[in-house]
């Protein structure tokens, strides 16, 4: 059994990292829920927690940028994820962590 996480990705992962750079003119801008450019946050003297952020979270650390699930090149990716997994280690079962914060037409 693997456990995935499909809701969100961390804030070193390459897609965030060049939102980080490119703003809107990212060719990820639409992978994550992005309220307001530049994605940003104010920092406080806890690492995990933030203040002022302009993009969706998880957990309200603003170090777990929520992915835009009802994205179609979200789904994609997210399937290619999945579908290495199943093909190249043959594993039997997911765990789907907070499957609720994913768009529902997704699991469909």
């Amino acid at each position: 059994m693997l456990d995935a996480v499909f809701n969100h990705m961390g804030d070193t992962s390459p897609q965030w990292q060049d939102v980080l750079k490119n703003g809107q003119d990212s060719i990820y801008a639409d992978w994550f829920h992005v309220n307001q450019f530049p994605a940003n946050y104010e920092e406080s003297a806890d690492f995990e927690e933030a203040s002022n952020i302009t993009y969706d979270t998880f957990a309200f650390t603003p170090h777990m940028p929520k992915l835009n699930t009802a994205n179609p090149e979200v789904q994609a990716y997210l399937l290619e994820i999945a579908r290495f997994w199943i093909e190249e280690y043959d594993i039997d079962a997911w765990r789907l962590d907070v499957a609720n914060e994913v768009d529902h037409a997704f699991w469909k």
